[in-house]
């Protein structure tokens, strides 16, 4: 007899590919916690967005326009997201369903959410200031201790612009020279092809495909395609629209779709395929120049030697030379002047040095501004007008940062940012480039281990090798001389000295010359005898610091400022995906930096705070 099978398990059975119609909740899709659930409360409820309606004059006439505080939220959840082209932050609008609970189903078309991110320079630091506010309601500001630093990230301009206006018209008659050559080279084929012959590419027309050191502007949404990270980087959404139901699973459990080119998960639909290290647009475009005949890729390279050309000259006819600090000529740049070139770890970039002010308690950035320089020497100076505006807005009143602890790395040491914390009460903590070697704790570290000094060649004679001679009342030096007295009270330099000198022919041939003289064209030796007690100088600030760095407390001090802030730019650059400025310009660039100092300080509300 048979034995019995065993049972069989059955399942609900279920198809992803089955859509399905179901009801949607937009604020259910916003789970509390949630950074996106904090962008909506804090605009919707502690942020003053009238600010704006002064811009429209729809009442009665013209369509209604979208609602800043849609927009806003859209920016800030795009750009938390490492998101920044205005063109993919409308497709989020479209397909990404928290991206669609945030703005309530409405469909902003990049162009309108380009121009009102550039345009908010008069209304972002009154924003940046709401969500402080926020923080100090909430008591995450600690408002003791403060570090500040700078980020250095490349702008949207090509270092290929950069030069001095001597550079600059060196280059535009390079181009002028090579497009007079690729005219020429036109109508010699031109010639040969009415004789009836062909003409291929030849090595010249090969090599002026592109303009060396220049390029096209790339739009930006493929320039954000290239550096911003994937829009599968954004957490899979709650539902799709099309009616299949998606889980509510982490980051970390979602494959990367697109690495293979898929689209990302919690999506409506699939964006277009394309190569892993391409655009499509790009591809497109390949495609396109592949198809052209010769005679076409000899005109479009005229046209864009011409655009250069014309860019060049439009530029150099209504802009001067840009000065420095020093008060010399520096390099300038015809895409974006305000910001200059600076030496990076990641090389010399053309861009931006944001500056941050992050107070210690939870990292929250106090103060934000870009600069276009690359040196930290006046940065501490610059920054402390916002500064004092923040603290107005924060009610801290006129004690504001006084007697405050700030703490800033080598690059902040200099006597003018000194002098700015002596002036406005501060117990700054900066060190000079040589504090490490100083310190015992590093003093078996190769980097911080003094050089071996060369042999020194002999010592010259002091004031100590020449004996006083009673009888002569003159000076006796090593060799037996005898210095008789010139100028019983000589000046220089706020002292008063005795002066002594040799006679000529003993020095002549003396055997001890190069010790004594301190040139070889010097006749006789001069030799000084100080009858008055030196002036005692007070130190300066730079001496000062110094010893302030050198004790245990200030050590102690100094080493908290790591911790304290260089987090913050990891979590901007790495996690925020904010590796370059797509901006032009130094007031728009400090739009996106306020734009991410918000989005960083939000974060710590979502973490630490209750606004629910």
């Amino acid at each position: 007899m048979k034995s019995p099978l065993p049972p069989m398990a059955r399942y609900t059975p279920y198809d992803y590919c089955q859509t399905h119609l179901i009801p949607v909740s937009l604020e259910h899709q916003l789970l509390q916690g949630t950074l996106e659930h904090t962008i909506h409360i804090l605009v919707d409820h502690h942020m003053d967005l009238s600010l704006f309606d002064g811009r429209y004059k729809n009442d009665e006439t013209g369509c209604p326009a979208y609602d800043p505080k849609i927009l806003l939220k859209v920016v800030l959840f795009a750009y938390s997201r490492g998101i920044i082209g205005s063109r993919r932050i409308e497709w989020l609008c479209r397909h990404h369903i928290i991206c669609m609970a945030l703005a309530c189903l409405q469909h902003p078309d990049h162009s309108t959410i380009a121009a009102f991110v550039s345009s908010m320079q008069a209304e972002i630091l009154s924003l940046f200031c709401d969500v402080l506010l926020v923080c100090e309601e909430q008591q995450l500001l600690g408002g003791t201790v403060f570090a500040l630093d700078g980020l250095k990230l490349p702008s949207n301009a090509s270092k290929a612009w950069s030069g001095t206006i001597e550079e600059l018209q060196h280059k535009q008659e390079k181009l002028e020279a090579k497009l007079a050559q690729l005219l020429t080279e036109h109508q010699q084929v031109d010639a040969e092809e009415r004789e009836g012959g062909s003409r291929t590419a030849t090595p010249t027309d090969e090599s002026a495909e592109a303009t060396p050191g220049f390029s096209e502007e790339t739009p930006d949404d493929q320039r954000s395609s290239r550096t911003v990270p994937s829009t599968s980087s954004v957490e899979p959404a709650v539902i799709s629209c099309e009616g299949t139901c998606q889980g509510d699973q982490g980051e970390a459990s979602q494959p990367r779709e697109h690495e293979a080119g898929g689209a990302p998960q919690g999506t409506v639909s699939e964006r277009p395929s394309a190569s892993p290290t391409r655009s499509p647009k790009a591809h497109q475009r390949q495609q396109k120049r592949a198809q052209k005949t010769p005679a076409q890729k000899q005109a479009d390279r005229e046209a864009r030697y011409r655009r250069h050309i014309a860019r060049l000259q439009e530029w150099l006819a209504t802009h001067d030379k840009k000065i420095g600090r020093r008060g010399t000529e520096i390099k300038s740049n015809v895409i974006d002047n305000d910001s200059a070139k600076m030496a990076t770890s990641h090389g010399v970039i053309q861009g931006y040095n944001a500056q941050a002010l992050v107070d210690d308690k939870h990292q929250i950035i106090v103060v934000a501004e870009a600069f276009g320089d690359g040196q930290d020497a006046q940065n501490l100076t610059r920054i402390m007008p916002r500064a004092k505006m923040v603290i107005q807005r924060l009610g801290w009143g006129e004690q504001g940062f006084r007697d405050t602890t700030w703490l800033a790395d080598s690059s902040y040491f200099s006597d003018e940012n000194l002098k700015t914390g002596d002036e406005e009460h501060l117990n700054a903590y900066i060190p000079d480039d040589n504090f490490r070697k100083r310190d015992p704790q590093f003093a078996n570290q190769d980097r911080y281990k003094p050089k071996k000094k060369k042999k020194k060649k002999k010592k010259r004679f002091g004031l100590e090798d020449f004996l006083y001679d009673e009888a002569t009342q003159g000076y006796r030096c090593p060799n037996g001389t005898i210095l008789r007295l010139k100028a019983r009270e000589h000046r220089v330099r706020h002292r008063t000295y005795r002066y002594y000198v040799a006679e000529e022919q003993d020095c002549q041939h003396c055997r001890f010359r190069g010790r004594c003289l301190s040139k070889k064209t010097t006749r006789q030796k001069h030799l000084g005898i100080p009858v008055d007690e030196p002036v005692t100088k007070p130190k300066s600030r730079v001496q000062l610091m110094k010893e302030k760095i050198d004790t245990p407390e200030g050590r102690q001090q100094y080493s908290r400022r790591l911790e304290i802030v260089e987090p913050v730019f990891g979590n901007i650059r790495i996690q925020k995906g904010l590796d370059h400025f797509t901006l032009r310009g130094k007031e728009k660039v400090d739009i996106q930096w306020l734009l991410y100092g918000m989005v960083q300080n939000i974060e710590k509300i979502a973490h630490y705070g209750n606004v629910a």
